[in-house]
């Protein structure tokens, strides 16, 4: 449902002129959209509530060599509540008293007059959600109504902001895009805190081809001894210099600064 044909019901059922139930509606949607623009909630008693949330930063694990970083996300989530009051843990959000004051100043009438006018509106919307008509709503968003196919029947609406109010609800963070990284852990299995940190592959192929020489080594020697009672195996410098190497690098892997992709 667009927005003229939401008008006519409010004015059908206000009994007031269509340029006025525009001008007040208008109103109403424009508090809202400036107090989440404003990052403050937004709270109407059996209607629902808009609220500022974030989405914490997401790291998925592709395959054994690359994670997906996602960074994180502020957005609106609308909670719909056809008869029951709202509450919220925050102290300062938008709500009916403050729309009704707005109202009452516009229109130059009591607050009785400006709640009566702002009921009549919130109530028009809710009979809208009632018989599953969806509605767009111009600098706000859609508001869709889904229908619960459990035993305990219940109607949920889901909000979908304009794009403009999602990117500015979203402006800490809407420069930062999902990246992959390429990482190879060692010790994993042991505990996700282990750091992260890489060995060139130039150093593995010197590193296994000195293994394999040492190997050839090491066989001949025990083909040598072959009649003795008792075979040692000893290590030599270069591998005992390499393993030095191989610590070195993880410690100074462990000790590196992690920066934080996202402050």
């Amino acid at each position: 449902m667009k927005k003229d044909n939401l008008i006519k019901l409010i004015s059908k059922s206000s009994g007031q002129k269509r340029k006025k139930c525009e001008s007040a509606f208008d109103t109403i949607t424009l508090l809202i959209s400036k107090s989440l623009r404003n990052k403050r909630n937004v709270v109407i008693d059996n209607f629902g509530s808009f609220c500022i949330k974030r989405k914490k930063t997401e790291i998925i694990i592709i395959g054994n060599y690359f994670k997906k970083v996602i960074p994180p996300e502020d957005y609106i989530s609308f909670e719909y509540s056809e008869n029951i009051v709202c509450k919220e843990e925050c102290s300062d959000f938008l709500d009916l008293k403050e729309i009704v004051s707005a109202l009452s100043v516009q229109f130059n009438v009591n607050k009785e007059d400006a709640g009566i006018f702002a009921l009549c509106i919130i109530n028009t919307i809710k009979d809208c959600f009632r018989k599953n008509r969806n509605i767009e709503i111009p600098k706000l968003g859609e508001f869709k109504t889904i229908n619960s196919i459990s035993p305990e029947f219940r109607q949920s609406v889901n909000f979908v902001p304009v794009k403009k109010l999602a990117k500015n609800i979203n402006h800490y963070f809407n420069d930062l895009k999902p990246e992959v990284h390429k990482y190879k852990e060692i010790y994993s299995e042991y505990s996700d805190s282990v750091p992260e940190f890489k060995i060139s592959e130039e150093f593995m192929s010197e590193y296994k081809e000195m293994c394999n020489e040492r190997e050839d080594i090491l066989k001949d020697e025990v083909n040598n001894n072959a009649g003795d009672g008792i075979r040692k195996k000893l290590i030599s410098d270069e591998l005992i210099e390499l393993h030095k190497e191989i610590t070195n690098s993880v410690s100074s892997e462990k000790t590196e600064k992690r920066t934080n992709l996202w402050g």
